[in-house]
């Protein structure tokens, strides 16, 4: 991955750069004067903190290049090595005293006054929040912060406070499993949350949900959505959830675009906090 960014002109932050983590101005959101695009040199992935996206060298090459397949990304990566035969000299950074880890310390019910007051603010019923959600102590480096998390399906972690978006590794989606034929998908679990709060009880809580976490868990969350009748998509508005919902569309094997529910609005959880959505869609299932 880093290899390939150098060939493509990106190098790493001497400065923010240590140990396996490598800091770049984001290729894919320009410009980008404080390095947010963070590659992991031992696991080989990458993460975007502006557009909240990461995954594989695959998945960033089809981001950059907008193409629609890995096919025609392989193409261009091909054409992109071969076109530069002389090895690149990377930058390395020196060791660390003390690494950027970050780390869960302990895992609780949702009690802090503060975060029940962001669940209120975000219009995100307290029962649904508790039963999908955890309260999280977690430390990244030297500093400790806690925060609404979840759960993903390799034990790590999405998590949100009111100041900040932040995640514990392994990167991963979550599937909620109940044995259905249809699946409902998310990019991330606040419009899962806001979802739940306005179905709670409804028939449109049956069926098994994956969140993806970032848009890059698309390719991997194919292997459970593929396995439905039904695939209901409520990505966000913009070019990244455009893209996958264009792409999943044509693939023919029944994705089906939700957005048309909260057009105008930035994602599920924008409207239902502009416009009452909960309110709007209970009175209209009482007719």
């Amino acid at each position: 991955m880093v290899d390939y960014l150098a060939k493509l002109g990106f190098y790493p932050d001497p400065k923010k750069s240590k140990g396996n983590d490598y800091w770049f101005n984001s290729p894919l959101n320009p410009p980008d004067t404080d390095p947010s695009f963070k590659v992991n040199l031992q696991k080989n992935t990458w993460f975007d903190f502006i557009s909240w996206e990461g995954g594989t060298l695959v998945d960033f090459g089809k981001l950059y290049h907008k193409c629609n397949t890995i096919e025609e990304f392989l193409e261009r990566f091909k054409k992109d090595v071969l076109s530069s035969p002389q090895p690149v000299k990377l930058y390395t950074p020196p060791p660390a005293v003390a690494r950027n880890h970050s780390e869960i310390l302990t895992v609780d019910p949702i009690k802090s006054s503060s975060l029940m007051r962001y669940l209120e603010k975000r219009m995100i019923d307290p029962k649904v929040a508790k039963e999908y959600c955890q309260e999280v102590t977690y430390r990244i480096g030297e500093n400790t912060y806690y925060g609404i998390g979840f759960k993903n399906n390799s034990d790590g972690w999405a998590i949100r406070n009111p100041f900040m978006k932040s995640g514990v590794q392994p990167m991963d989606f979550t599937t909620i499993d109940k044995g259905y034929k249809k699946v409902v998908a998310f990019e991330g679990f606040f419009n899962f949350l806001s979802y739940a709060t306005i179905y709670k009880g409804r028939p449109e809580m049956r069926a098994n949900f994956c969140i993806w976490n970032c848009l890059g868990m698309f390719t991997r969350a194919r292997a459970f959505m593929d396995l439905h009748e039904t695939k209901d998509l409520y990505l966000d508005h913009g070019k990244g959830g455009d893209d996958y919902t264009r792409q999943a569309i044509a693939l023919n094997l029944g994705y089906k675009d939700k957005r048309a529910l909260y057009k105008g609005y930035d994602d599920f959880n924008d409207w239902h906090i502009k416009t009452g959505g909960a309110l709007k869609q209970r009175k209209r299932l009482r007719r």
